[in-house]
C-alpha cells in the first residue's frame, strides 16, 4: 500500500517542488512549503531556490533540515537562517563544488536561497614536501582517493585535511613525536575546476627505544621494543604483551602497568614496567550454566583445561574460541571465582542459538517454471553440534530429496566430514532422468579466503525417453574428486567486489564402482568490480570437459554437458546450445566454454538495471573449443533482496538458433546467472 501511495503523491510533490528552470523559461516554480511543527496556529514557511544547476532541491533542505525547522519554529530567527544557508554550502562543497556560495533573503511568506555552484571540481596532483626520513611510497596511499569510476576524484576538503591528520599520525607512530604536518595548501586551476594540493611536512628526530626496565618479575620474555620507534603507545603495548605474558602462565591475579622517560634533547626513551604476578592459578571446578540441549561432555571437550591444571589464559581463551565457532551459541561469558590462595573456580554461562530450523522456499525459473522447497536442519543433532539436513525440492519439471550429516570434529579441527544421500527426478530437454547418488566428503577451510573439497562419489543414473540412436539407459558412475576454491567477494549472495576462482577434478573408473571411466576438469572464475555506488561490473567465465579414458566412442547422454538457460547464454532456453538432432533435440557434447559479462546499475533503492553479453560453445569432443558459438546480448532488471536477486533478463541471439526456435528468450528467476 505504501508504494502505491507513493506513487499518487508523487504528482502533487513534483507540483509544489521548485527546480531548476529550463533555458528560455521565464518564470518560477512554486517553492517548497513547509509547516511549523507543533503550533496550530502557526503559518506555513516557504523556501525557494535560485540558481541551482546541477544540484537537487531536495538535497539542499535535507542539508539544512535542522536550521530549516527551527527557522520554522522559533519566530524565524536570522541566525538560524544563515545556519541553513552555511549548511546548505557545506553540502555543495562536499559533493565537490569547492566554490560553492549560498545566500538568503528573506521575504514575508519565507526564505529565498541563492546558490552560486561555480565548476565542479576534480582532484589534481598531491604533492608531499619534505618527506626525507620516511619511504614515500608508505605515506603515498594516505593521499590515494576513491576516483568512483575513470574519471578523476572529486575534490573535497574535508577528505584532504582527513589525509594531512593521518599522515601525521604515521609519522607519530614511526616515532617521529615532534613532527608537524602543515595545513595543505589548495590551489586551483585557471578554469577552477582543478585543485592541487601541496602537504608541507617537518619531519624532526626519530625517537627510540633506549632500554626496559622491568620491576617485579624475574623472567621476562624478548620485549622487542629495545631499538625500536618510540611513541606514546608503547608503554601500554608492552605492559599489554607482559599481562599476556603472566597470563599465560597461570597469573590470574596480576597487576601491571608501564610508564617511560623521554629525553627530548636525546630523542631517546626509557620504558618502565611495574608488575605484580600474583600466585600461579589452579582449576578447582569447572560448571556451565545455561546448558539446554547440548551435552556437557561435549562441552568439556572443547574446554583444554582440566581440574588441577594452572589456568592458562591461551588455553582458556581457546576453550572459549572452540564454543564460539561450533555456532551453537550466542553468548559465551566465563567467570573465573577465586577459591583459596592458589585456585578459582571457572563457570561458563551459556545462552544456546535456535538449532532446529524448517524452512520454506517459493519461486519460479524459466524452464522448471514454478518450485518450491522445504528444508529441516538441525545443527545440534543428540546434543552434541553435528548437523542434519533433510530437503525435498520439486516443480513442474522435476522433484528430488537429499539427506545430509555434517561432522566438524571426527576430522579435526577446521575439517568437517560430510555424508548424503540424495534422489532426483526431472525431465530435461532431450531426456528423463532418475538419479539416486551417494557423496562422501571431506572440507577443509584453510587461513584466508581458500577452502578444499575432496571426496568419493557414486551415482545411479537412469534415462528414458531420448533421442533415436542414442546410448541411455541405466549407468553408474563413481569415483574421486578435489576441488579447491578461492573466494574474495564481499559478500556471498550481491557481491560488489572480488572475485571468485575454483577448479575441480572428477575421475570416474571401474576400479572404483562406475560403469563408465572418464576424468572431468570444471574450471570457474569470476570477478567483480565496484565503479560506482550504484554500478558494478561482473565478469566471469567456466570450462567444462570430459575426457574418456577407456575404448567407448562417447558418453551417455545424461552425462554429456549443455549449454543455454537462465544461469548460462540467455538467449537460448534450456540446453538448446549446442549440437541436436533432426528433432531439434540438444545432444550436448563433451566440453562446454562460456563467457559473460554484465553491467549492473541501482536506479531506484533495491531495483537494478543490467546490460549482458554472454558467449558460449559446446564442442563434441574433451577439450576441444570447435564448436560454433553462440551468444546473448540482453536488458535485464534485478530487485536485490537480503537472500539474493529477483531477476528478469531478456536475451537476444544474433547469431545462430541451434536447437531454438527463437532468436530470444525471457528468463524469470532468483539469484544471478554467474
Amino acid at each position: 500500500m505504501r508504494t502505491w501511495a507513493f506513487l499518487l503523491v508523487l504528482p502533487l510533490v513534483a507540483c509544489v517542488s521548485r527546480g531548476k528552470s529550463a533555458p528560455g523559461e521565464t518564470g518560477a516554480k512554486e517553492p517548497v512549503t513547509t509547516e511549523a511543527e507543533g503550533q496550530e496556529a502557526s503559518p506555513s514557511v516557504r523556501f525557494a531556490f535560485e540558481g541551482l544547476q546541477e544540484l537537487k532541491e531536495r538535497h539542499l533542505l535535507t542539508a539544512a533540515r535542522r536550521e530549516l525547522d527551527a527557522y520554522s519554529k522559533k519566530k524565524r530567527r536570522l541566525a538560524d537562517a544563515a545556519d541553513a544557508a552555511y549548511s546548505m554550502e557545506l553540502y555543495c562543497r562536499d559533493e565537490g563544488y569547492a566554490h560553492a556560495k549560498v545566500g538568503f533573503a528573506v521575504e514575508p511568506e519565507g526564505l529565498v536561497f541563492t546558490v552560486e555552484e561555480g565548476p565542479l571540481v576534480r582532484l589534481g596532483p598531491v604533492r608531499l614536501e619534505g618527506v626525507a626520513q620516511v619511504p614515500y611510497e608508505e605515506l603515498e596511499p594516505l593521499v590515494a582517493f576513491e576516483s568512483g569510476g575513470f574519471k578523476a576524484p572529486v575534490f573535497r576538503e574535508a577528505e584532504v585535511r582527513g589525509a594531512a591528520g593521518e599522515i601525521e599520525s604515521a609519522y607519530l607512530l614511526r616515532g617521529y613525536l615532534r613532527v608537524n604536518v602543515a595545513r595543505p595548501v589548495v590551489t586551483f586551476s585557471e578554469d577552477r575546476a582543478e585543485a592541487r594540493v601541496l602537504v608541507r611536512i617537518e619531519e624532526g628526530p626519530q625517537y627510540i627505544v633506549e632500554r626496559v626496565e622491568f620491576e617485579g618479575i624475574a623472567h621476562v620474555p624478548d620485549d622487542g621494543a629495545t631499538g625500536e620507534p618510540y611513541h606514546v603507545r608503547v608503554p601500554a603495548q608492552l605492559a599489554g604483551k607482559i599481562r599476556r605474558f603472566l597470563l599465560d602462565r597461570g597469573h590470574q591475579r596480576l597487576r601491571v602497568s608501564g610508564s617511560a622517560v623521554v629525553d627530548h634533547e636525546r630523542a631517546r626513551a626509557v620504558v618502565r614496567i611495574q608488575a605484580t604476578p600474583g600466585p600461579v592459578v589452579r582449576l578447582r571446578s569447572l560448571a556451565f550454566e545455561g546448558r539446554e540441549r547440548t551435552r556437557e561432555n561435549f562441552l568439556r571437550e572443547r574446554i583444554p583445561i582440566e581440574v588441577g591444571d594452572i589456568v592458562a589464559q591461551h588455553l582458556l581463551d581457546r576453550g572459549l574460541d572452540n564454543l564460539f565457532s561450533s555456532g551453537l551459541f550466542q553468548l559465551v561469558r566465563p567467570r573465573l571465582a577465586p577459591a583459596g590462595d592458589a585456585e578459582a573456580d571457572l563457570s561458563i554461562e551459556l545462552k544456546e542459538l535456535l538449532a532446529r530450523t524448517v524452512d520454506f522456499e517459493v519461486g519460479y525459473g524459466s524452464y522448471e517454471q514454478a518450485r518450491a522447497a522445504v528444508r529441516y536442519r538441525d545443527r545440534n543433532l543428540f546434543g552434541l553440534a553435528r548437523t542434519l539436513e533433510v530437503e525435498a525440492r520439486v516443480s513442474l519439471k522435476s522433484y528430488a530429496t537429499k539427506v545430509l550429516f555434517k561432522d566438524p570434529f571426527v576430522l579435526g579441527d577446521k575439517n568437517t566430514l560430510e555424508i548424503g544421500v540424495g534422489y532426483l527426478a526431472r525431465e530435461e530437454p532431450s531426456f528423463d532422468l532418475e538419479a539416486i547418488d551417494f557423496d562422501l566428503i571431506v572440507s577443509r577451510d584453510f587461513d584466508g579466503p581458500y577452502d578444499a573439497r575432496f571426496g568419493y562419489r557414486m551415482r545411479f543414473e537412469d534415462a528414458d525417453d531420448a533421442p533415436p540412436d542414442e546410448q541411455a539407459g541405466f549407468i553408474r558412475t563413481a569415483g574421486l574428486f578435489l576441488a579447491v576454491r578461492r573466494d574474495t567477494r564481499d559478500s556471498l549472495v550481491l557481491p560488489t567486489a572480488g572475485s571468485l576462482v575454483r577448479l575441480g577434478v572428477l575421475w570416474s573408473s571401474p576400479t572404483l564402482g562406475a560403469d563408465l571411466e572418464f576424468l572431468e576438469l570444471d574450471f570457474r572464475a569470476t570477478r567483480h568490480v565496484r565503479l560506482s555506488d550504484r554500478a558494478v561490473l561482473a565478469v566471469g567465465t567456466r570450462l567444462r570437459t570430459r575426457e574418456i579414458l577407456n575404448n567407448d566412442a562417447n558418453l551417455p547422454i545424461q552425462e554429456r554437458l549443455f549449454l543455454g538457460g537462465e544461469s548460462s547464454v540467455r538467449s537460448f532456453g534450456e540446453s538448446e546450445l549446442g549440437p541436436f538432432d533432426a528433432n531439434r533435440d540438444p545432444l550436448g557434447g563433451l566440453t562446454a566454454l562460456e563467457a559473460h559479462i554484465e553491467l549492473r546499475v541501482r536506479t531506484w533503492r533495491d531495483l537494478h538495471v543490467a546490460g549482458f553479453l554472454d558467449a558460449g560453445n559446446i564442442a563434441v569432443d574433451a577439450f576441444s573449443f570447435d564448436g560454433p558459438p553462440g551468444y546473448a546480448v540482453g536488458l535485464g532488471f534485478r530487485y536485490y533482496l537480503p537472500v539474493g536477486p529477483i531477476r528478469l533478463d531478456f536475451g537476444y541471439n544474433p547469431g545462430r538458433l541451434f536447437a531454438a526456435d527463437q532468436a530470444w528468450a525471457l528468463h524469470l528467476a532468483f539469484g544471478f546467472s554467474f
